[in-house]
């Protein structure tokens, strides 16, 4: 048994295999969050041009950003970190560079789509724990992901194929061959789990708590979501929606055509498909058109000051060379000319930070939910992810060794990192939820709804 992990021919022809399932299930990984986020753009019906063209940067840059963030520290030579079909890759390293390359590019075609970061972060990010749940298992493969010394016992009613895996062939931390199996927590397993569990509880809990706890458009008004009772339809209220509703035709009693909504038809009618008055919207885009105009001017008013000033600079400095003024006479004149130039400038707040948190969208946002529903906004979502995965990596990797963490053989680090992810995870969901419906959104651009 002493020298069993580095002599035994059936564990060296296991290792050599590993490389391969590893890359299998990264694979189906991947390819299981490109499926997810495209069924819920669908749904949303977001046109998918733009995120088929971002797949073509995220991939690259996620799988690059992983193999060289989950390389670094290791003592392998600097150009192997770019060997991605090797062990050791980083979720932290390839989540932080895909996520960067795929906003860069989504975020400079928003102003043509029109659509918001919130909902292609939505649509995307909480199914990155869907891929982590597959891709996870990758590492038992690998035998990676392991954590403190366990009794093998506990997991035995696991496939054979499973728990008998639960070992390293290396000490992570020193390098050492083990000489004989010592069974490890099986840490890859439970994150597999965990990130599961979460992605069912955003896409079905966390999405949908906004019409489970509102008020019921069909309780609201019963003759314009005729949910719970079948109408004729000349006595259904209508309301201008930008999708076609759907409804099921009945006959009632008295042989009278009769017509009923579904639930989802009712909340498309009530909130995401409902299309506010054009004239009031306009009204209402275009106080919010003349707030930032107001900046605009200013700065317009500040670069003709300066232009004014370099010019009159500019003249003094021929009439220098030219021996028309002494150098004395230049240098108080210009003093004077910057003095003018900066009693111009002063009343001139030409501040693009304070014109962008001083907008007031409340008015549209009450003129597009006039019935003032209760419901998860854009951004939450995408902010409930990183709330949760930064939970569990921050419980997970306290078993963890000091090779395997994100940032290897520096726990503080680490830590200090994902506390730091979290908060931020906290302040995008305080933000999206309370403050960005009703300060920052225009109409015209695409939200949880359409504006």
């Amino acid at each position: 048994m002493n020298n069993f992990l580095t002599d035994n021919p059936y564990w060296e022809a296991q290792t050599d295999s590993l490389s391969f399932m590893y890359s299998i299930l990264m694979f189906i990984g991947v390819l299981a969050v490109i499926i997810a986020s495209t069924v819920k753009l669908v749904i949303k019906k977001v046109p998918l041009k733009d995120f088929m063209n971002s797949i073509y940067i995220i991939i690259p840059t996620g799988v690059m950003g992983g193999s060289i963030f989950g390389k670094l520290g290791t003592g392998v030579p600097i150009y192997q970190i770019f060997y991605i079909w090797e062990p050791g890759m980083s979720i932290f390293g390839a989540l932080v560079c895909g996520v960067t390359g795929g906003f860069a590019w989504l975020y400079s075609r928003r102003t043509v789509t029109k659509i918001s970061m919130w909902v292609y972060a939505d649509a995307m990010l909480p199914n990155v724990l869907l891929g982590q749940s597959i891709g996870r298992w990758g590492n038992l493969f690998n035998h990676e992901i392991l954590g403190k010394d366990t009794d093998i016992t506990k997991w035995q009613w696991l496939p054979d194929w499973v728990w008998q895996r639960f070992f390293y062939f290396y000490n992570p931390e020193t390098g050492e061959a083990y000489t004989s199996i010592v069974y490890k927590q099986p840490l890859f397993l439970i994150e597999s789990m965990l990130t599961l569990t979460s992605w069912v509880l955003i896409t079905f809990v966390i999405a949908n708590l906004g019409k489970w706890f509102s008020k019921k458009p069909w309780k609201v008004n019963p003759n314009k979501y005729p949910v719970k009772i079948a109408l004729p339809f000349e006595d259904i209220i209508t309301s201008e929606t930008y999708v076609e509703l759907k409804y099921k035709k009945l006959t009632n009693q008295n042989g009278v055509e009769v017509y009923k909504f579904s639930k989802q038809q009712a909340w498309l009618k009530a909130y995401f498909a409902y299309e506010a008055p054009v004239k009031e919207a306009e009204l209402l885009q275009n106080k919010i058109d003349t707030h930032k105009g107001m900046w605009l001017m200013d700065v317009e008013k500040r670069k003709n000051i300066k232009f004014k000033l370099n010019n009159e600079i500019e003249k003094l400095k021929l009439r220098l060379k030219n021996n028309k003024i002494s150098k004395e006479e230049y240098k108080l004149k210009v003093k004077e000319l910057k003095k003018e130039a900066k009693t111009e400038l002063k009343p001139i707040k030409a501040s693009s930070f304070k014109n962008f948190m001083t907008l007031d969208s409340k008015e549209l946002y009450k003129l597009n939910n006039p019935e003032n529903y209760f419901v998860i906004h854009s951004g939450v979502l995408a902010s409930c992810y990183v709330i949760i995965y930064s939970i569990i990596r921050i419980i997970l990797d306290s078993f963890r060794t000091r090779y395997e963490l994100a940032f290897k053989w520096h726990p503080a680090l680490n830590y200090m990192s994902l506390t730091g992810i979290l908060i931020l995870g906290i302040l995008l969901l305080v933000c999206a939820q309370f403050v960005a419906p009703k300060k920052w959104r225009e109409e015209g651009w695409l939200y949880e709804k359409s504006y």
